[in-house]
């Protein structure tokens, strides 16, 4: 029976479990779980449950507004129209959530807003070239799970994009020129929460961010910024596997950036969903 407190991340993962425990039968159960939750970024099975029931708790109290982000594509194959799509459950409406127009396109591209029915339609891709409809349908996944970790991220802090540059990475620019490159600053945005302070997220690849994390570290302390990484995977491109993936990093200036402290704990709360290899949405064809 299926235990209704649970979050689909915990079913899935007791799934895998299962699966370890046939596949290593001399494995109890346990170590299954932990295997489990280590594959998908946690420290243990323990780890994942006080994530993910802190995740439920949080969920409980705030308001709950369900918001769809959807996708079409093209089988060129059997020659039909086929449609990915994602339900969310956010607290605050699409309305509340959304970037500046000028800056939505940035995250979304052409994307159509219903905010009435609190729904996003993604622009659909329509190849004709030598695309297969299994690559066509993972891409358009991809596509669909990255706009749902964006707008987890922006519902759940509070936190909206910002086209600053300059301001928020003032600490960096008095000891570096502009154009020398961060350690690992990739798919690097800039963030704001409602008191004007600034928030930079970046997320390199796993073998980047293996490399150059020490001299991040360093080089932020030395221009008074604090650097930490989430436990949540975060929002370009994240994998169950480290190496294979994008991870979250957020940095803020000591004297007037965000407070790190309560935003992390906020962050880390967020379930590891909708990952680009984990698609968790509904596929419809017409």
């Amino acid at each position: 029976m299926t235990n209704q407190n649970e979050s689909p991340l915990a079913r899935h993962l007791q799934c895998e479990a299962r699966k370890i425990n046939k596949e290593r039968p001399h494995l109890s159960h346990t170590e299954a779980l932990n295997h489990a939750a280590k594959e998908a970024g946690y420290e243990n099975w323990r780890h994942f449950k006080n994530v993910d029931d802190a995740s439920i708790s949080l969920q409980n109290t705030l308001p709950a507004f369900k918001t769809t982000i959807s996708c079409p594509w093209r089988d060129s194959v059997n020659r039909s129209f086929c449609h990915e799509s994602i339900n969310l459950v956010l607290p605050c409406r699409l309305a509340e959530t959304l970037p500046k127009p000028e800056l939505f396109r940035r995250l979304f591209g052409d994307a159509s807003v219903d905010l009435q029915n609190n729904a996003m339609k993604l622009p659909g891709l329509y190849s004709y070239g030598d695309d297969t409809p299994v690559t066509q349908q993972r891409l358009t996944r991809e596509r669909v799970s990255q706009a749902a970790r964006y707008l987890m991220f922006m519902a759940t802090t509070g936190l909206t994009l910002s086209k600053a540059w300059e301001a928020p990475m003032a600490g960096y620019f008095k000891t570096r020129s502009r154009r020398d490159r961060n350690p690992c600053f990739d798919h690097t945005k800039v963030w704001r929460d409602s008191d004007g302070r600034y928030l930079i997220t970046t997320e390199p690849y796993g073998p980047r961010l293996s490399k150059e994390w020490d001299d991040l570290i360093q080089l932020s302390t030395e221009c008074g910024y604090t650097v930490v990484r989430t436990s949540w995977s975060g929002m370009h491109n994240p994998h169950e596997n480290e190496r294979e993936g994008t991870r979250l990093i957020i940095i803020s200036n000591i004297k007037n950036g965000v407070k790190i402290d309560a935003l992390l704990q906020i962050i880390n709360q967020l379930p590891n969903q909708h990952l680009p290899d984990n698609w968790q949405g509904t596929s419809t064809k017409f």
